[in-house]
């Protein structure tokens, strides 16, 4: 067994099969369905992994290419009309090709709740995918699942509903109130935290009393006082401080950044 992290996409097309009268018709119908969305999984380097009944159960290594794969599938595949699908990304476990864990069963439970022709994404996807791929959208309220402990936080993607076109990377749903509680203290302690060294620096920095310049030359000459710093130019130097401060707490600071901002302490 192989334990790793994969995006799941869960389709269910129980809908166009019950639709047909014959069970020779539904079986020609789940054939057709598979070898279209296959393709389309396989163009998006996705892997098919189950396939039973009226459901296929895919896994993909990037939430966008999955997202993607999910909106050529309800644009494209025929009788997408009643096609429903459900993204997870989350923990699973590799056995002999197949997989299983909660993000299977999660995926599974999500397309269950669409509506038809349309996907549901865990709220941690599209964060993922927000700024990569528009597509009408719209927060569901946290969804408590069969046989799984914790409310899901979800949104549903509409790509071919012409009344949601101007709601356009909205904001996920809520998780429940413990969890928005604990990111709500965690993201004041990181704001108070910035403002406290902001302080630091200005107070550092900034002079009670206008400082007479001395000449340059007298940085020459051994045991002269170091030469003063005009105001302008440590207020310069804090904002350039607070501009390094602000790019190590969002997580995008380089190497560099961090060296400078220790020269900032």
């Amino acid at each position: 067994m192989k334990r790793k992290l994969s995006v799941i996409l869960a389709l269910d097309m129980a809908d166009a099969v019950a639709a047909v009268e014959t069970p020779g018709e539904q079986a020609g119908l789940i054939e057709d369905l598979r070898r279209a969305a296959g393709d389309l999984i396989k163009r998006h380097e996705g892997r098919v992994f189950n396939a039973s009944g009226s459901s296929i159960l895919a896994e993909f290594g990037s939430s966008v290419e999955a997202v993607r794969c999910a909106i050529a599938i309800v644009s494209e595949a025929a009788h997408a009309d009643s096609i429903r699908i459900g993204l997870m990304f989350g923990d699973v476990v590799e056995t002999e090709g197949n997989l299983l864990g909660d993000a299977v069963n999660i995926a599974a439970r999500l397309a269950a709740v669409a509506e038809p022709r349309s996907i549901v994404v865990s709220a941690l996807i599209h964060d993922q995918v927000r700024a990569k791929i528009a597509v009408p959208s719209s927060p569901l309220q946290p969804l408590s699942l069969k046989n799984i402990a914790e409310p899901v936080a979800a949104v549903s993607y509409h790509p071919l509903d012409p009344h949601r076109r101007a709601v356009v990377n909205v904001t996920p749903a809520v998780t429940p109130h413990r969890h928005a509680s604990t990111r709500t203290v965690v993201a004041l302690g990181v704001v108070a935290a910035g403002a406290v060294m902001i302080a630091a620096l200005w107070s550092r920095m900034v002079p009670t009393a206008p400082v007479a310049a001395v000449p340059a030359t007298s940085a020459s000459r051994p045991g002269a006082p170091p030469v003063a710093v005009s105001t302008d130019d440590r207020a310069k130097r804090l904002a350039r401080c607070a501009d390094i401060l602000e790019r190590v707490q969002s997580g995008i600071a380089s190497a560099d950044d961090r060296k400078a901002l220790q020269a900032c302490r």
